[in-house]
């Protein structure tokens, strides 16, 4: 499945949905990337903040891929 992201709340969603379809708790995943599970939680909440090593970091972890690609316009 690809998806384009637009905006931290739809990233934080594909996180979500990634995370539910393998089955791990937001706990799991913090542990696996080492930061506290409230970074998850705020990550899949869309926070705007979140740091780019983290969120690497997270679809590494989920066995997802970033990819960029030049918009057409």
């Amino acid at each position: 499945m690809t998806s384009i992201v637009s905006d931290p709340a739809d990233f934080g969603l594909r996180i979500r949905e990634r995370r539910h379809e393998l089955g791990i708790t937001q706990e799991e995943l913090a542990d696996v990337i080492g930061v506290h599970r409230r970074v998850i939680g705020d990550m899949e909440r869309g926070k705007p903040t979140l740091q780019l090593r983290i969120a690497l970091a997270a679809t590494r972890a989920l066995g997802l891929d970033i990819l960029l690609a030049p918009r057409d316009r």
